[in-house]
């Protein structure tokens, strides 16, 4: 999987590997390296607001949550967040802290599951009365 990620993300981002390449002074393959794990959320958080075909896209895209236009661009998206940490052995996900606004800087996180679970929102099923 990791390697279909890169060879799609050597594919369409060769622009910014270029200017990548020159900011940090990495080439290709070490950036992927580093960073594929941070590639990986941002392509989720874009899938999930902008393809209606995503299972989820209703909760997202579908509910006029926006990413703010600084992340259209991944060398961006990095600078504000890093890369996704590792703790205990799990990965932690990118997550909105506020879940009635959008994807930027200030209301984004790296949490574990857990903590996704506990920020969800609140589904109403209605009363059952007897």
């Amino acid at each position: 999987m990791i390697g279909r990620i890169a060879r799609r993300l050597r594919r369409r981002n060769l622009r910014q590997y270029e200017h990548l390449k020159k900011r940090f002074n990495r080439t290709k393959s070490e950036f992927i390296k580093k960073h594929i794990l941070a590639y990986s959320s941002w392509r989720a958080m874009h899938n999930r607001i902008s393809n209606p075909k995503h299972p989820a896209y209703h909760n997202y895209g579908g509910s006029n949550l926006h990413i703010c236009e600084r992340w259209d661009d991944f060398l961006n998206f990095v600078e504000d967040m890093g890369d996704p940490p590792i703790i205990f052995g799990e990965r932690l996900t990118l997550e909105r802290k506020d879940n009635n606004l959008g994807y930027n800087k200030d209301n984004c996180k790296w949490a574990t599951r857990k903590e996704q679970q506990n920020n969800q929102r609140i589904k109403d099923y209605g009363i059952l009365t007897g």
